[in-house]
């Protein structure tokens, strides 16, 4: 589904992936995380198939998806880290991924595939309709680069807003200089 997925010039530059016990997704030996489906493929014929996928992805039991899901907006990442971890009595990690390192990996915005190809995810998962991103298959160790549990998100969600806006004004200004005059 190359055409339906995102140019990487118009992913955010951080996605942050919320872990926990019994997930689908595993952070393997190498350090990647993958999804428990990494052998399903869609062709450009299989729309039916691909939205079926996609409406599975948002089922809260269903197991066997091709996709991981992250959240491109970390207030959202960490509000669910914490709530699941205080309503199942797990402990849940954050992880945080650059765009930069995805390489490969296909991304799928939830808002786009709605939009501009009628999917509907069930209403009850309408939360990712707004930052959610689907990565298909395997996100690459290179691309993983923080993790947080709940404990340490529930502390330091103000300290990781400010550091994402800091990184977002240096690469959109460049790094902050002291000039001549000043």
């Amino acid at each position: 589904m190359e055409r339906l997925r995102e140019k990487p010039w118009d992913l955010p530059e951080v996605f942050y992936r919320v872990q926990y016990p019994g997930c689908g997704t595993i952070l393997n030996d190498g350090g990647s995380l993958q999804a428990s489906d990494t052998t399903t493929t869609y062709g450009e014929n299989d729309l039916v198939s691909f939205g079926q996928s996609l409406i599975n992805q948002f089922i809260w039991g269903h197991r066997g998806s091709p996709y991981i899901s992250v959240f491109s907006d970390i207030e959202h990442a960490a509000k669910w880290a914490v709530k699941y971890s205080r309503d199942h009595n797990v402990k849940t990690v954050v992880y945080k991924i650059y765009r930069h390192a995805l390489q490969d990996t296909l991304v799928f915005s939830v808002r786009n595939l709605e939009l501009r190809r009628g999917v509907r995810i069930p209403e009850v998962s309408s939360q990712h309709r707004q930052n959610g991103y689907l990565c298909l298959h395997r996100i690459p160790a290179g691309a993983v680069k923080r993790c947080l549990d709940n404990n340490e998100v529930e502390e330091s969600k103000q300290d990781m807003r400010e550091a994402d806006r800091w990184e977002r004004y240096q690469r959109m200004y460049g790094p902050y200089t002291f000039g001549d005059k000043e």
